[in-house]
Parts: C-alpha cells; sequence; structure tokens
C-alpha cells in the first residue's frame, strides 16, 4: 500500500493561520523520502498527521485525506517519547502493540538495541539515567520492535555524535533492506542521509509543497530557496566577529552517553555566582506562560526585544514558549541565560537542531558574551561549533563494574501491596477500641521496620510526611467538629488512619507502574488499553521529583533563592503546570508507537505482554501478615 496525502490542511487548535496549506503527493512503497524545508514549515506536523497522531489526540483542524499502512514515528524530542520505567518495557511497547508474542518480543528487544548499537545497556535501567543520545536511540529500537511498513524520523541523529549518528543511519538502512519499509525523513543535517535516499519533497515557509523529485533535480532547480532558508547545503563560509575576548569558552566533548550533560550540571549546580544555563531538553528553562515573559524575568523589556531580534525571533513575544518549535525553544533558552548578563554560562548542546542561519544567529551571541568576559562551557558534539572554542575537554564514558541493580528489588508485587493494604483499610473500619487499634498499629510498625532493615527504600523519612499530615488533620477535625469534642473517638479516628496508611509507604517506595500494568491486564483481565494508559500515566507522575528538581534549579540559576511556604506553592504549580505537558506528550508518544493500531476491520489490535505477570511467595506473606495483624486490632476489645 502507498502513502497517499492530498489537499491536506492543518491548522492547530487556537490558530488561524494552517501549518499544512493543501499539501499532496504520493509515496511508493519502499520508496525512500527526504522531507525538506525551513523552520516552521511544518515537517514535524506532517509526520504526525501521517502517523495518525493528531487524528486520535483531536489536537488540530485536519482537511484532506490522508492514506498511510502500518506506520512507526521517531519524535523530535527525544524526553518526549519515553513511555515506561525500563529499557526493556519501553523498546517492548512497540512490538506490545502489534499483538506480538511473548516469546518473540524480548528477541525482537535485543535484535533492536543491538541495530541502535545499545546492546551494552542494562534493559532494567530507568530510561530517566540515560543521556540524551541513549534516549534518541532508545527511542528508535522502541519503533524498530513495532516493524512498521512505513518508518517516519523526525530529527533522527540531531542529538547524536557522529558515530553514534552513524550506527543510526546503518541500523535504518538495514531495517529498510531487510523489510522493505518505506522511509520519510525529516532532518536538518540531511548530507550523511543522501546515499540512502532517492526522493526529495521540500515544505514552503507557508506550509505548501514546493519541491518533488530526486535529490539531484531538487537540489539544482530550487538551490536558491534552499539556500535562503537556510538548510544545510554548500559549505559553511561563517567568519566568526573578531572582538576582542575578555572571557573564554571550554568546550565538552564525548561520545553519545559518555556524561557530558552530567558533567556540566555537576559544574552549574557548584557554582555559586550568577550563572546561565541552557539545558539539554530547552523547555526546562521555560517557566513562564509566553515567550517575552520567559526573558523579563530576568531583564528590562529593551534587552528582551534585543535578545529576540538577535536570534530571529521578534514577533514572538506573545506566544506560548511551549507552542514554538523545537529550534525556537532553543535560541529563547539561551537568549533567557544570557539575558542577565551572568559571570558564567553553561550550555547543554546550543545548536542541535538550527539551519544555517539559526546556527550563525547563535554563534554570533555566544561570541558576543565571550567577547563581554562570560566564561562559557558548553556541551557539544558540533565539529563547527568546536572550531570557535578556546579549550576541549573530553568526558569519557564511566565504565560499568557490574550489571547488577544498585537498588535491591522489591519483594513484593504491587497486586500484593494493593490486596495488603485493602485488607488494612476494611479491617481499620472495624476498630473499635483505641487500645486494641493502638496494638494493631504497634506490631504493622514493627514489621515497616524490620523490613526496612533489608530493604533501603522504606528508610526515607519524607515518605511518612503525608500520612502524618493525614493523621493530624482528621484527628484534629473530629475533634473540633464533634459535638462532645471526644479524644478518645478522634484518636480512634486517626489511628485508623495511620493503619491503613503506612502500608502504602511500601507501594510508594517500590511500586513498578509496568508491573502493576502487568497483573491489572494479565490476571484480573482488565481491558489492556486503560490499564496501559494509566500505566504511562502514573509512570509520567512519579516523574515529577526530578521535574521539581530541574525548577527549583532554574529558579536558582534565575537568581530566585527564596524558600518558604510560597517558593514550595510556586514549584507546585509549575510542576503540576509541566506534569500536564508531560501527559499530552506521554499521549502522542504512545500514539507514535501504534497504541491505537488497528486491524483490516478497524478494531483495535489485542495487545501482548513483554513481562508475563505473577504472584509470589512474598505477596501470599505480606497479604497473610497484613490480616493477621488487623485481626489483632479487630478482635481486641
Amino acid at each position: 500500500m502507498s502513502v497517499a496525502v492530498e489537499q491536506l490542511s492543518v491548522t492547530p487548535v487556537g490558530s488561524a493561520r494552517p501549518v499544512l496549506n493543501r499539501v499532496s503527493f504520493e509515496v511508493q512503497p519502499g520508496e525512500r523520502v527526504l522531507l525538506l524545508g525551513p523552520s516552521g514549515a511544518g515537517k514535524s506536523t506532517l509526520l504526525l498527521a501521517l502517523s495518525g497522531v493528531l487524528t486520535q489526540l483531536e489536537t488540530a483542524e485536519l482537511s484532506g485525506k490522508i492514506q498511510v499502512p502500518d506506520s512507526g514515528l521517531l519524535l523530535q524530542n527525544y524526553s518526549d517519547a519515553t513511555i515506561a520505567d525500563s529499557v526493556h518495557r519501553d523498546v517492548a511497547f512497540g512490538a506490545e502493540s502489534a499483538g506480538a508474542s511473548v516469546g518473540s518480543i524480548a528477541q525482537l528487544v535485543d535484535i533492536a538495541l543491538a541495530e541502535v548499537g545499545l546492546a551494552h545497556i542494562g534493559q532494567e535501567r530507568n530510561p530517566a539515567t540515560l543521556s540524551g543520545g541513549e534516549l534518541q536511540r532508545m527511542c528508535l529500537a522502541g519503533l524498530l520492535t513495532l516493524r512498521p511498513g512505513v518508518l517516519l524520523l523526525d530529527e533522527p541523529t540531531a542529538q547524536l555524535d557522529e558515530v553514534s549518528a552513524a550506527e543510526v543511519r546503518r541500523a535504518v538502512s538495514d531495517y529498510l533492506d531487510s523489510s522493505g519499509a518505506t522511509l520519510i525523513l525529516a532532518e536538518h543535517l540531511f548530507k550523511p542521509w543522501l546515499p540512502l535516499v532517492n526522493r526529495v519533497l521540500v515544505l514552503s515557509q507557508a506550509g505548501q509543497l514546493l519541491a518533488d523529485g530526486k535529490p539531484a533535480e531538487v537540489f539544482h532547480n530550487f538551490a536558491e530557496d534552499l539556500d535562503n532558508w537556510g538548510l544545510w547545503i554548500g559549505e559553511s563560509n561563517f567568519a566568526p566577529k573578531l572582538d576582542a575576548a575578555t572571557g573564554t569558552i571550554t568546550a565538552l566533548v564525548g561520545a553519545s552517553g559518555a556524561g557530558k550533560s552530567t558533567r556540566l550540571r555537576a559544574q552549574l549546580e557548584q557554582w555559586t555566582g550568577s550563572a546561565g544555563w541552557l539545558p539539554q531538553n530547552p523547555a526546562l528553562a521555560l517557566t513562564e506562560t509566553t515567550v517575552f515573559a520567559c526573558l523579563t524575568q530576568r531583564t528590562d523589556e529593551a534587552r528582551a526585544k534585543e535578545l529576540l531580534a538577535l536570534l530571529g525571533m521578534a514577533g514572538k513575544e506573545l506566544e506560548s514558549p511551549h507552542e514554538i518549535s523545537g529550534g525556537e525553544q532553543r535560541r529563547l533558552a539561551l537568549a533567557v541565560a544570557i539575558s542577565g548578563s551572568p559571570q558564567r554560562l553553561f550550555l547543554d548542546e546550543p545548536t542541535v537542531g538550527l539551519d544555517r542561519h539559526s546556527w550563525r544567529m547563535t554563534a554570533d551571541l555566544i561570541l558576543a558574551e565571550r567577547a563581554r568576559g562570560a566564561e562559557i562551557m558548553i556541551a557539544t558534539h558540533d565539529s563547527e561549533l568546536l572550531k570557535l572554542v578556546d579549550a576541549v575537554e573530553r568526558v569519557e564514558p564511566v565504565r560499568q563494574v557490574s550489571a547488577a541493580p544498585s537498588v535491591k528489588a522489591s519483594p513484593f508485587s504491587p497486586l500484593g501491596l494493593l490486596a495488603a493494604g485493602f485488607t488494612t483499610l476494611v479491617g481499620a473500619l472495624q476498630f473499635q477500641s483505641v487500645t486494641g487499634a493502638l496494638v494493631a498499629l504497634g506490631l504493622e510498625v514493627i514489621a515497616l521496620l524490620t523490613l526496612a532493615t533489608s530493604y533501603p527504600p522504606l528508610r526515607k523519612p519524607r515518605l511518612l510526611l503525608p500520612i502524618l499530615i493525614g493523621v493530624a488533620s482528621v484527628g484534629f477535625s473530629n475533634w473540633w467538629l464533634s459535638d462532645a469534642h471526644s479524644i478518645s473517638t478522634s484518636a480512634l479516628v486517626a489511628i485508623r488512619v495511620a493503619f491503613f496508611g503506612l502500608p502504602g509507604l511500601l507501594f510508594a517506595a517500590s511500586v513498578s507502574p509496568s508491573a502493576l500494568g502487568d497483573q491489572l491486564g494479565q490476571m484480573l483481565r482488565l481491558p489492556a488499553r486503560p490499564v496501559v494508559a494509566a500505566m504511562v500515566g502514573l509512570n509520567r507522575i512519579w516523574q515529577l521529583q526530578a521535574s521539581w528538581d530541574n525548577l527549583r534549579l532554574v529558579r536558582r540559576v534565575h537568581g530566585v533563592t527564596k524558600r518558604g511556604a510560597r517558593e514550595f506553592l510556586v514549584l507546585t504549580v509549575h510542576s503540576l503546570i509541566a506534569a500536564t505537558r508531560s501527559a499530552e506528550v506521554a499521549a502522542i508518544a504512545m500514539e507514535s508507537r501504534g497504541f491505537s493500531a488497528t486491524d483490516a476491520s478497524g478494531r483495535y489490535l489485542k495487545r501482548s505482554w513483554a513481562v508475563p505477570a505473577h504472584w509470589g511467595r512474598g505477596d501470599l506473606w505480606l497479604l497473610v501478615g497484613a490480616a493477621a495483624i488487623t485481626a489483632v486490632g479487630v478482635l481486641y476489645r
């Protein structure tokens, strides 16, 4: 089946101007297409439309017709594309969506990781512990396990060093050769991909199809347009400004996954003077509701307008920083870092995904900061940018001595924890005496302390905070609102809350969203799609701590050092906003891996599970222990 697009227009919800405007083309099976165009031309939007994501999420108004066989999409931003809480489960997601047999999924995962150069990686690692380059390759591996007939790639090598990028191109080429799949690829630095493609589509700045043909023909006939748009054709002739430099630029280099971002962040956290930070994921530094507000929190309006003009973003002042393109986000985050004229700048991949014009504006601004006297540290694999630095530090990857997990695995499964929690909840409601309730609570505390001696995740006093707050508030409100103001009655209610709340410590400290989904879907036979959606959502919610830490660091870099209730409230609000955006991108990531795949009759494919669910001996003993301790409190009068 061919890919057919007829008069496709896409207008985002709330926008008056279409991103894509009456685009039509057809791609035959097995063709390999390179998608080009200036920043903002709609390349990513077109790939999202072809994958079916826009139709499923209804985030834009579509008109026209699209016909695409089974496809898989690699998202532009690697941090948006992770789904599960382990490398194995993340890579297996596509195969599960396609209904692959359980016995074949492990082999598919092994093959896919080897194809992208990650055969050495621990499959039980949380994706949050991977570098940006490793995440990008892991997400591509997850796409390959889906075995799609149409491979849709959005900037697949933008975050990678040359060696890793070559591995990805080889993996894509091998997959296309073995499967006969169709390729549609968008990439700024497209030259290395030219031997792989046989057709080029060019979108104009207005989102219209400007050119369609063989690569040599398109580059010859539309060379002036492509050059004016800043596409990376021909040789770079950037001549840096020769201002006297009083500062320095030091570059951190190394293979993808070597730890450049980790080193950069560690040095930022150790620095005590004024600083500017461009994270590898630029959205982390954009905490306000408009582009202009992101800048004016650190500088005056005149300087903010000047920076936007220098970076080619004049006119974007009132737009949301999270609705602009990825390249614009990166330039805006750079402007935010520079806006306070800090003593030191910490820039993580400042030129990734930029066209030639944007790259030059970014380089000019960095050099101007060096001339001003700033000490600049850059983590990069950009060979052109390296020509402008004063010193280079190579970061070598830390070799893993052992593949064994650093944290002891939980002896209980999520369903066992839920069953024990439900038992204590039902039993606590039957407690009739304060003495009996206290005895049961004491036994429960002893049991938890015993477990904590051999299970380190339980040794976190902060886990007790929500329970203590709940116990205090429930006990006080029952005493205050009751007519008799009975201390014994309010104490009994408070002890009940503590009794069924404490088992939540085990759940919070050890439950795996993936393992919970396995048990709900396989053992309780709950519908697979809502279970998987909840599983992914729970995994994203549990990433709030990382969001909180990043936001706190961003605010410290921006000069906000206050602590207290107001700062706690601000961080909470920003974290919730980040969680909302995270939920949206998680849905996009799921759909891009075939979450809504259907058969010929339009019915959802029956989902398979990569890991068989189990109920272990520890779960049985946990349930028996919970029931026995609860019985003490119920029977004691």
